[in-house]
């Protein structure tokens, strides 16, 4: 039982959340939505990360080490390379999108 509990509940928890959160959306209708916002995935994977490299040196330009080293800053800079980036990220995709980029995994 300890075994379950300590080791087997925790690794088992996140799985039956996300199950849960699926079912949940699919009663609600939510599901033309989410395929919509999926198809985003592979340009969010794609571009985020240079954009989060981009966002980095911005701040580092702009503010120099006092700012990195600032709670303030720090909390400031966590919240645009999570948010903006993954915004950035899908803007960028949806454009290449509309332009019809070559890439044909979009």
């Amino acid at each position: 039982l300890w075994v379950g509990v300590e080791y087997l509940l925790p690794a088992a928890l996140p799985f039956l959340i996300a199950l849960l959160a699926a079912r949940l959306a699919r009663s609600r209708g939510v599901g033309e939505r989410a395929r919509r916002w999926a198809g985003y995935t592979f340009g969010l994977y794609l571009w985020a990360d240079p954009v989060n490299y981009l966002v980095l040196y911005g701040a580092w330009q702009l503010g120099g080490p006092a700012f990195f080293g600032s709670e303030a800053g720090a909390a400031v800079l966590y919240g645009l390379r999570v948010a903006g980036s993954a915004l950035a990220a899908m803007g960028i995709t949806a454009l290449l999108r509309k332009y019809k980029f070559p890439l044909q995994i979009y």
